[in-house]
Parts: structure tokens; sequence; C-alpha cells
């Protein structure tokens, strides 16, 4: 953080952004509310500055702003109309404001410029390279730059029709032949890796096509917003079963821009409601441990083969805490189950009890329960952002309601992934009841 006398500049590294996959907002609230006048403040390349950084600045006191010269968003990608709007108070209240740089900032529309045209002084200068505002209109007396923007028009074109197009091909792999070229050229000619065209006019329409296949890492590049146009050829030699898990993929990408699960559970259930109620857990690693739909069962007493579940979801302010419910023990009356959170889902997970603990890498607790008893673990207290506990949260751990007592070796922060395992001399099984089902339609479309 940089600080000079009775200024300061409001940043973050970059390198520790990408290494906690995060901007800490605590840190920053921590720099603002020391009250020193705000000179600048500066994330130029950090792909994690989003909204809620910009959130920080709404409510401050304006004087606190006055001599702010500077704000360089360059290149964060993530930042929206709304964040703009949020940071808009504080460039109204500054009397010295210079330059205001939001190049590569592509979520930003004409929205923002209107706001900022309306609130910027006339010396100060705007820059919105390869953003996504589209009209210019009446801003020409401002200082403002555009270049690369997709779409500008100014004036009189403002009543222009602009018949432009574009169109992802996603081939299936089995197709040796160009889409592209045969619709560009009208010949048949080998597919080899990329191919794009910007010239294939039909009738007043100009349309680009790019042709890529979804292995390649230029795939996400090419899935504009708002979503192109996408056409997926096939191969019609090819079984039904192929074409339709191509199709899938391919959709699914476009629109998550995310591979299909292939861990899909089987036991059917409304998504709607428990989606918008406490269910959270996902499944990212299970190991030595049996998963029926949400009923976790161990398979072997034996210390050496300890099974684990750990979900791929992390807590958050809306999901800060997880409960595990006892249905059935075989032998002794009571089980032992292992319950806490891991900091790191790349650990490797042997020993629940000791090694997330003793490595620094989780807060783990045990705990014995008997059938119809409940165990949770949870995170008391406040929230900075929906992913970061705030100082002072702690960890709480209890059984049937009843909190137990527990010296904890860490406070809550960012990044802690829900770990379950079933232990002890009897086998067992808990229902993991914050684990959401897939409704049995998608299942059954997928299988």
């Amino acid at each position: 953080m940089d600080q000079a006398q009775n200024h300061r500049i409001i940043t973050f590294d970059k390198e520790e952004s990408l290494l906690r996959g995060c901007v800490r907002l605590d840190k920053i609230e921590s720099l603002i509310k020391e009250g020193k006048k705000i000179q600048a403040i500066r994330f130029v390349g950090n792909g994690y500055c989003t909204d809620a950084v910009l959130y920080l600045f709404k409510n401050l006191p304006k004087a606190q702003f006055e001599e702010l010269t500077e704000v360089n968003l360059l290149g964060c990608s993530l930042i929206t109309d709304a964040g703009i709007k949020a940071l808009s108070p504080i460039l109204k209240a500054s009397k010295k404001i210079e330059k205001v740089i939001l190049d590569g900032c592509e979520q930003l529309t004409d929205n923002a410029l209107a706001l900022l045209h309306e609130i910027l002084p006339l010396g100060c200068k705007l820059s919105m390279r390869g953003s996504s505002v589209g009209y210019l209109y009446d801003v020409h007396y401002m200082n403002v730059i555009t270049d690369g923007c997709p779409i500008l028009l100014t004036g009189s074109e403002l009543n222009v029709e602009q018949k432009n197009g574009s169109v992802l091909i996603v081939p299936q792999r089995n197709l040796t032949e160009s889409i592209t070229d045969f619709l560009t050229d009208g010949k048949s000619m080998e597919r080899k890796g990329w191919v794009q065209r910007s010239d294939w006019k039909v009738e007043d329409w100009n349309f680009t096509l790019s042709e890529v296949s979804t292995e390649s890492c230029l795939f996400e590049h090419l899935i504009k917003k708002p979503l192109t146009q996408v056409v997926i050829p096939f191969d019609a030699g090819i079984g039904v079963k192929d074409i339709k898990q191509h199709v899938i993929q391919t959709i699914t990408k476009v629109v998550a821009k995310e591979g299909v699960s292939s861990k899909f559970l089987q036991k059917p259930a409304t998504i709607q409601s428990e989606i918008l109620s406490d269910k959270f857990m996902d499944v990212e690693n299970i190991d030595k441990i049996v998963l029926e739909g949400n009923i976790l069962k161990s398979i072997s007493t034996s210390e050496n083969s300890i099974g684990v579940y750990l979900s791929h979801t992390p807590m958050t302010r809306s999901h800060p805490r997880f409960m595990v419910t006892v249905t059935e023990v075989q032998g002794e009356e009571v089980i032992s189950i292992a319950i806490g959170v891991l900091f790191d889902t790349l650990f490797p997970v042997r020993n629940p009890m000791e090694s997330p603990e003793q490595r620094g890498c989780g807060e783990v607790e045990g705990v014995e329960i008997k059938v119809g008893d409940v165990a949770s673990f949870g995170i008391d207290g406040d929230w900075v952002s929906e992913y970061v506990p705030a100082e002072g949260a702690r960890y709480i751990i209890s059984v049937n309601g009843e909190e137990k007592s527990k010296q904890w070796d860490s406070t809550p922060h960012a990044g802690m992934y829900p770990l379950v395992s079933v232990l002890g001399k009897s086998l067992g099984a808990v229902r993991l009841d914050n684990l959401i089902l897939p409704p049995e339609v998608i299942y059954s479309f997928v299988k």
C-alpha cells in the first residue's frame, strides 16, 4: 500500500490478488477508514477488482476525496455500470480530478459514460478504450477517448442501422472440412485449427464467422456478450450419443463457460426451493467413502481408510453454516465424525482429524453423535462481503443446537470449504442437509 504523509493512494498488490483469488476488502476498508486524504485510486491490471471494491467508497465523507486527482481501473474487466455509479459521489466531490482511466472495462456501457459526462469537469481526461460504449452523442467538448469500442455512432449517424453480426461455429471433432471456408468460398477445404472470416455477406448484412472447437484455448475468448449466434455442425455418420454429447457440451460452455460436471447425483429434488433456501454444497472430492444422494456412508472401520467428503463450494455470508444428521449406526450406539473446513481444496486429505490443523490447511473437529443427532459447523459474526468474514468472526461447532467449546488455531477468512468424514470403529451414515441435488429431469437428460 502506497502512502505519502497526509495523503494516500488506494491500491492492492496484483500478485496477492492472484494468489488469494480476490481483492481483500477488509484491507481496503481499513486504509480508507484511517481518515487520510485520498489522492488516487489505482487498481491497474487487477482482474479481481469488482464492484464490491468500489462500493466501499460509496458512503464515505466527501471531504476525504476533495484532493482526489486520479482513478485508474485499467484492465478491471469485472467492473460494471453499477460500480461506476457507486464511485460517482466521490468523483463529484473531488475538486482536483484530472483523469479517469477505464480502458479494458468491457462491461461498461453508455450508462456509465453518460453518468461520468454529467459529473466530471471539462478538463478531466476520460478514457474508455475497449469498453462497450456504443453511442457518442454531445460529448465532443469533453476529453473522451473511446478507441476500440464495438459500435461508435455520433450525431446524424445515430439513426443509421448497423447490420453487422457474428457467428460462432463449433464443429464436432469428427468433421474434417471447414464450414467457414465452404460458406465464404463455396469450396470444400480441410479444417485446420481456428478459422475466421470477416466478409461473409447475406443480403445487406455483413457477418464475421469464427470456427473453433471447444478444446481450443481461443474458444472462451470468442464467446461475446451479448452472446453470439452459435452454429453446431456435426457428422451425420456418428452415433446419436456422440452428437448429443457434443451439443450439450457446446451449449453448456457457451452459456456457463464451463464443462458439464460428471458428478451427477441420482436422488431427485426440487431445485428451485432448495437453491433459494439453505442449500449450497457441491461435491468436489470423495475419498474412501460412499455418497448416495445426500447420504454419506463409511466403508471401512480401519484407521488407514478414513473417508472424506469435501465441498466444491466455499462458505459465504448467504451460507454461513452447514449441518449433518446421523441416519444410521452399525454396531455401537454412537458414531464419530469429523466436521470443519479446509482452506485449500488441493490438499491431499488422508487424516482429516489432524493433518489440516497441523499444516495450517483447515479447521476440523471430531464429535461423537448417535442416530437422530444433528451436528453443525459455521461462522459466527459479521461479513465484509459475500465471501470475506469481518474481523471478530469466529468458528462455531454445535451438536443438537448446543455449542461445543473449542480453541481454534485461526480466524475465519475467504476460501473455507466444508469437510465431513465418518470415522469410528463402527460403520455408519450421515445426511448432508445442505447438499444441492440436481432435479431428476436434468440427471435423466444428461444420462
